[in-house]
């Protein structure tokens, strides 16, 4: 298993949200409902995300007319919960559990969808982090721009592997998918 350490960027004195950062603790709100006496909120918490918006959009937040509003993000769920197929519980979603073979192939980046962040348990002591993490590009959302803070930032990836990750990310938006064809 590869370590971390080489992809982990140092934080920086200034606080900025950056493409490839991890922080805690950020919510997806599904649906808002409101009527004449009643507001309603559908909102899923994540214990973790990854941004996955280019900081040079993120740099322009601050300017007026073109400050974004929300950042990508897709969720990082725990290894071993995704391995456990319980990763998508809280979505109200049933999976079986996937085969350790499986997971290798994940690992070595042969399925367009998954993409793997190996851990090792002082990285995870030292950032507060409790597992190696699953990415699923299927499950990316956007963000209000101010739920993110310095309290729950985490680690940063660096330069070179947050390219990759955003590269496998749009590998996968900009997939053809054709129709199932029947002889």
């Amino acid at each position: 298993m590869k370590s971390l350490k080489k992809f982990i960027k140092q934080p920086t004195k200034e606080f900025r949200v950056d493409q490839g950062d991890i922080y805690s603790g950020i919510s997806f709100f599904r649906c808002i409902d409101v009527s004449s006496d009643n507001l309603s909120i559908n909102k899923l918490d994540f214990a973790n995300v990854l941004v996955l918006s280019q900081t040079c959009d993120l740099c322009r937040e601050s300017e007026k007319e073109n400050s974004i509003l929300s950042v990508l993000v897709v969720p990082l769920f725990p290894l071993e919960e995704f391995q456990a197929g319980k990763h998508l519980e809280a979505l109200g979603m049933s999976v079986n559990p996937i085969p350790k073979k499986i997971i290798e192939r994940y690992r070595k980046k042969e399925h367009i969808r998954y993409r793997i962040i190996d851990l090792e348990e002082e990285e995870k002591i030292k950032f507060h982090l409790e597992d190696s993490f699953v990415i699923d590009f299927r499950y990316f959302f956007a963000a209000d721009i101010n739920q993110f803070s310095r309290d729950k930032y985490k680690i940063s990836l660096n330069n070179l592997f947050r390219e990759e990750i955003s590269q496998s990310f749009s590998n996968y938006l900009s997939r053809i998918g054709l129709p199932e064809v029947k002889k």
